[in-house]
């Protein structure tokens, strides 16, 4: 939970101390706080004008809810007149104002006479033109294409409103995809109205409207991909319900127009959004328009030929053929395409998947040996994997067996168990376990061969790593500690003291704390005590720190 000390302790130390300069200072002014937890005030800053701070907080549990200050700090979430409010508000140091009562707004509109109501949407619409756009779009006065004119404008408007100085930051990208989400749900009771060309016009608007956005904005925060991947999942909804019900006319006017947009400029660089809109396209396909088709599937894969890009956009293009040939040629013609192609992944592992399916298990097998034996470089683990299981359904325990050894040694633990399982039957597990662990200790990489050996109860073995590798003692040092005291704590202190060494900042003097606090539960107590007071006298200067260790300290105090 965040409250305000939480807040606080995360805060730079330079931002923490002068906020609490300005604190200290009385800069913080008319701090007003109800019995809702509401507070506003104001700070005084460089400008002429104060800065508004805004904060919101539960009265119950004392979680800061929200926050903001109008100053133009851009270096984090809080500034130092939000840190100087926040510590008026912990000393209590506010006007108490009256408390709030919640009124029922449904009981206040019903209370209002017709003309009342509709004067003040008139009024509303007028100051607001968003709200002006909300009772257009509702209304039901306007025809098609004036809802969608409407709805480009928004989307336009929401752009120019999220860009500063020229640029869209990430601040700005997601008031612009907050707004996007909005309109999208407005496509989506379109959907529900059955105005399907409509909600298709407006979805795919959003996604052109996206992709630009991915080129020109930080998208960094995630609401970009977010507002995509909902648009793409309602546009395959939508051109479903379109291919089931809609026209001839409708459905060639969609594949046309969905043809057209994969190819706008735009979506050079982004071939995962360009080939989403052809596989939605895909259900409208027929023979009368497949030329047209299969130019723009070539002139796509010529272009990712000549840019020399990853292979991806090339496999998604021939993944693509493949639907279409299946739509327009038959199951037949598109298992003889599969097979034709297997040298991508996604092909081989779709035959794979439907050989298992028809319970051709050494067609499945014999795929799978043939990816392994090739020379190229790939994941092996997926396709051990799909080995692993054909070899339990075709009873073969010992090729089973040696998938799982091999399975094991690319990292995936939980076949440690498995093998276990299958030699156990066989009566060979006591036999084989000590050249197993000798091969895994070189195989595996040093975190997870430690991961084995934990699970393993082989606790020498492991306090041995931990001897060579000082950093896991705080991964392992509890587990360890009553075994090992002696060879334990040492090791402890030296991680701990290295820390703090390189420890610059409240965060990281917070997490050399932690690092003492496992110590001292682990049973280190005499060991902990000593180093906190060594650090302290290491670490004169730094005042964020002697706080950390002071508090742990009192913490540690009370445990004893």
């Amino acid at each position: 939970m965040n409250d305000v000390e939480t807040l606080l302790e995360a805060v730079e130390d330079k931002i923490l101390e002068r906020g609490r300069a300005y604190y200290e200072s009385g800069m913080v002014q008319d701090l007003s706080g109800d019995s809702n937890g509401n507070f506003t005030a104001s700070v005084e800053g460089s400008e002429l004008t104060p800065y508004k701070v805004r904060v919101s907080i539960d009265p119950k549990s004392g979680e800061v809810l929200s926050y903001g200050c109008s100053c133009p700090y851009e270096f984090g979430d809080i500034c130092k007149h939000l840190v100087a409010v926040f510590l008026a508000i912990r000393d209590g140091n506010y006007k108490k104002t009256g408390e709030i009562r919640p009124v029922d707004f449904s009981q206040c509109v019903e209370a209002l006479s017709l003309e009342q109501l509709r004067k003040l949407v008139v009024a509303q619409a007028e100051r607001d033109r968003d709200f002006e756009n909300e009772v257009l779009l509702t209304s039901g006065c306007l025809n098609d294409d004036q809802v969608f004119s409407k709805i480009k404008e928004q989307m336009k408007e929401a752009v120019r409103f999220g860009t500063h100085g020229g640029f869209i930051d990430w601040r700005g990208c997601d008031e612009i995809c907050a707004e996007l989400d909005r309109i999208l749900n407005t496509a989506q009771d379109r959907l529900e109205e059955k105005k399907l060309t409509l909600a298709f016009r407006i979805i795919l608007e959003i996604i052109r409207t996206g992709v630009r956005l991915a080129s020109i904005a930080d998208s960094s925060s995630g609401s970009l991909t977010d507002v995509l991947c909902r648009s793409q999942e309602l546009l395959q909804t939508c051109c479903k319900e379109i291919s089931d019900v809609g026209t001839d006319k409708e459905k060639e006017q969609c594949l046309d127009r969905l043809m057209k947009v994969s190819q706008e400029k735009r979506f050079d660089g982004w071939d995962d959004d360009a080939y989403s809109l052809l596989h939605t396209a895909v259900c409208f396909l027929k023979e009368k328009n497949s030329m047209k088709w299969y130019a723009v599937l070539n002139a796509m894969k010529e272009k990712e030929e000549s840019r020399n890009y990853s292979d991806y956009a090339l496999e998604e293009n021939a993944l693509l053929r493949m639907e279409s040939i299946e739509k327009l040629n038959g199951a037949g013609a598109g298992e003889e395409y599969l097979y034709a192609n297997l040298k991508w992944d996604r092909f081989r592992k779709m035959a794979l998947e439907r050989a298992i399916e028809k319970k051709n298990y050494l067609e499945a097998e014999r795929l799978c040996l043939e990816k392994l034996s090739s020379k190229e470089r790939f994941n092996r683990t997926d396709w051990l994997e799909y080995l692993y299981g054909i070899y339990g359904f075709l009873h073969e325990s010992g090729k089973q067996a040696d998938t799982a050894k091999a399975l094991l040694f690319t990292g995936s633990l939980d076949y440690f168990d498995r093998l276990k399982e299958l030699l156990n039957a066989d009566g060979t597990w006591e036999k084989e376990y000590p050249n197993l662990m000798n091969d895994c200790e070189t195989k595996l990489s040093f975190w997870q061969y430690q991961q084995l050996l934990e699970h393993t109860g082989e606790h020498r073995l492991l306090m041995d790593t931990v001897r060579k590798y000082p950093e896991s003692v705080f991964q392992y040092g509890s587990l360890l500690a009553p075994l090992f005291p002696t060879e334990v704590f040492p090791i402890y202190d030296r991680a701990i003291r290295k820390s703090a060494e390189m420890a610059n900042s409240r965060p990281q003097y917070k997490r050399v704390c932690s690092q003492i606090r496992g110590l001292y539960q682990s049973g280190g107590k005499e060991t902990a005590a000593h180093l906190i007071a060594s650090l302290a006298q290491t670490y004169p200067r730094r005042s964020a720190f002697l706080d950390e260790l002071s508090k742990l300290q009192g913490k540690l105090s009370k445990l004893k």
